[in-house]
């Protein structure tokens, strides 16, 4: 999962077993790896949409996920914060002493993303099994 307003990429330790399951499906583990982490970062866009600061909602409107693309041998879904606004964006998502009297936070973005990272290689082996299963 990539957070593009910070420019950071979260990497989940422990995934081994959980690539040896995509191996197994050959040339479809990309398209099943890639709905399972659309499906994962939608789970967390809907949390960072909780957390984003509040003035006139214009930051919290542009809140985006980006569906899945391949570079090489990587998948990447993107949730994006910012748009023409992209800079306005970071600042909101860095900077930790700001007051959001309407409500959000800091790290509107990068929290979510992390309290993902509990049970991930989990949910993405089930929601794959499901979707190799035809019941998603």
């Amino acid at each position: 999962m990539l957070i593009m307003a910070t420019q950071q990429t979260i990497q989940w330790q422990g995934m081994d077993k959980f690539l040896n399951l995509l191996s197994t499906l050959g040339k479809d583990s990309v398209q099943y790896f890639g709905f399972a982490l659309m499906q994962e970062a939608q789970a967390a866009f809907l949390q960072s949409q909780k957390e984003v600061p509040v003035k006139t909602g214009v930051l919290r409107a542009s809140g985006n996920i980006i569906p899945p693309s391949v570079v090489g041998n990587q998948v990447f879904v993107e949730v994006v914060y910012g748009g023409n606004a992209k800079k306005y964006a970071m600042e909101q998502h860095e900077n930790e002493s700001y007051n959001h009297p309407r409500g959000g936070k800091a790290k509107y973005l990068y929290d979510p993303a992390k309290a993902r990272e509990s049970g991930f290689e989990r949910r993405l082996a089930v929601l794959i099994e499901a979707k190799v299963r035809g019941l998603v």
